[in-house]
């Protein structure tokens, strides 16, 4: 599958600045496991909502994009071109992602502002307070983050263990200058699962990127998670774990990304499992996971993201439709 930028210019208060995420001035360009994923949750020229997304966000507000002149609404701060609250999290209403906080944070058309360079800098593992990485009751703006009791993020929390989901193809940003795809998949976390559907006419899949940049998992041996529906006449998905020795060098993190795309394939490590018609759990070890290049086995100690590709041997000429749901993602010891 073509390798793509997982999502085009993330910001994410969040000094994000690298792959499959990026912290520090953002602009991660995280590399995808198949065709074009990547910055979903724009809004149009006329200011609507990126698929999926919520209302347009309005310049200036508590998560949504800073003015051209890095100001922001009262006391919220711009982090990465985008306004926080350092005291608490990020409340606003941006877009769906494929990236950080959907692309451009669902800016109105009025007044786009799109992601501007990263600034380069070192990244620094982090690990996950709990193995429970999110069963979807503590996810905003298609944003999981540690919480504390009653469902707030924890303070600063973009400087801690987070992460996003997103789905691929899906309708770009305004920022992405990119075509609409004949076949983009849907997603929608209002239920408190993840509910993907739609038509797989290209490769296409849905996925979990790592925030600020890399995550140390080594303390544990594999992740589970419950999932079920119809995902094609194989009934399979093929489960990828992203690490930053099979990915491409990162512009905005420097030291991820060792694979070197001129010598060769940059492929992670995966496996492929059946999917039950009934959602139930599904547990993969690490160590089930091959094929990677170059280095074919997982090293869990700098995870980038996960990822589900649906299979595509005959869907550019025999398209067929996906209609499932993922819930209770964890980590196991």
């Amino acid at each position: 599958m073509l390798l793509q930028t997982r999502y085009l210019g993330a910001l994410a208060a969040l000094a994000l600045s690298g792959m499959l995420g990026a912290l520090s001035c953002s602009s991660k360009e995280l590399v995808e496991y198949g065709a074009t994923a990547g910055a979903a949750g724009g809004t149009g020229a006329a200011g609507t909502t990126g698929a999926g997304g919520s209302s347009a966000c309005s310049v200036g507000s508590e998560g949504c994009a800073c003015r051209s002149d890095s100001s922001c609404d009262g006391t919220l701060s711009c982090f990465s071109k985008l306004c926080v609250n350092a005291s608490g999290g990020v409340g606003g209403s941006a877009g769906n992602s494929g990236g950080v906080l959907g692309g451009a944070s669902g800016v109105s058309g009025a007044d786009t502002v799109c992601p501007a360079p990263c600034t380069p800098a070192a990244c620094t593992p982090t690990v996950p307070s709990s193995p429970l990485l999110t069963d979807f009751t503590n996810i905003q703006n298609d944003i999981f983050s540690e919480v504390v009791d009653g469902g707030a993020r924890v303070p600063m929390w973009w400087t801690k263990f987070w992460g996003g989901v997103f789905v691929y193809p899906n309708v770009p940003s305004v920022c992405a200058d990119a075509a609409v795809p004949e076949y983009p998949l849907s997603e929608d976390t209002s239920a408190g699962n993840w509910h993907i559907s739609g038509t797989v006419g290209n490769y296409s899949g849905f996925g979990i990127y790592l925030e600020p940049c890399m995550s140390d998992l080594s303390g544990y041996s594999g992740i589970s998670f419950t999932i079920g529906g119809n995902v094609g006449a194989t009934g399979t998905l093929r489960f990828t774990v992203d690490s930053s020795d099979d990915r491409p060098p990162n512009t905005c993190w420097p030291n991820v990304g060792t694979c070197d795309p001129d010598a060769g394939a940059c492929r992670s490590a995966s496996t492929t499992f059946s999917v039950p018609a009934t959602p139930g759990p599904v547990s993969v070890l690490w160590s089930a996971l091959g094929g990677g290049t170059p280095v074919s086995t997982l090293n869990a100690t700098q995870v980038t993201g996960f990822g589900w590709a649906f299979d595509c041997a005959s869907c550019l000429t025999a398209p067929y439709p996906v209609d499932l749901t993922i819930d209770d993602i964890e980590l196991f010891p």
